[in-house]
């Protein structure tokens, strides 16, 4: 009887150390905590500018010209806007436009894996925002890429919690493709 006790708290002594020691495991800065979507990021590094908007030139289906108003870097990464400005805690509609160096990279990009991740400036904790793929080619859509008219898109609903400068990472295939940074107005 005392052997089976002995063998039954050692079994359980080993037990509760493995859960211990699994329990106090500390990520690296910008990994995300797959139980807790958030994750405190230093925020006093460069990077913090306000992205700039940009238009690219569009042919509608009743074959009419116009442009789309985007915010982000001209040739690599985007987001229409439609120029109104973002409002915290309202979930809406984005599409995600996505240029590689080449024609080849942007055709590329398409059918990977992707997820938008948001660092707020003031609170420098950071949020998932949108888990999904790349994957609209959209030949109506003209990309600032000389002699091509391919872009990468990938339509998202996201909702930024909180007013303030939210800088937004974007992942492909798990690594950083680029980050827009905007100002999120307070709700009125």
């Amino acid at each position: 009887m005392t052997k089976k006790c002995s063998y039954y708290l050692i079994s359980l002594l080993i037990f509760a150390l493995v859960l211990t020691s699994c329990s106090t495991q500390t990520l690296p800065e910008n990994e995300m905590n797959e139980k807790n979507t958030s994750l405190t990021v230093n925020t006093q590094s460069k990077g913090w500018e306000i992205s700039p908007t940009f238009t690219i030139p569009v042919t509608f289906g009743d074959k009419t010209k116009g442009e789309y108003i985007l915010v982000g870097t001209e040739g690599k990464i985007g987001f229409l806007t439609g120029g109104h400005p973002i409002v915290a805690g309202n979930s809406q509609k984005y599409m995600w436009h996505f240029w590689g160096s080449t024609l080849e990279e942007t055709k590329q990009l398409f059918g990977k894996k992707m997820e938008i991740r948001g660092v707020s400036k003031q609170t420098g904790k950071e949020i998932s925002l949108f888990k999904g793929g790349v994957g609209i080619p959209n030949p109506n859509v003209q990309p600032p890429i000389p002699n091509s008219d391919n872009v990468a898109k990938a339509p998202t609903m996201m909702s930024l919690p909180s007013a303030g400068i939210w800088r937004i990472d974007v992942y492909i295939e798990e690594k950083l493709f680029g980050s827009v940074v905007v100002q999120v107005s307070e709700q009125k």
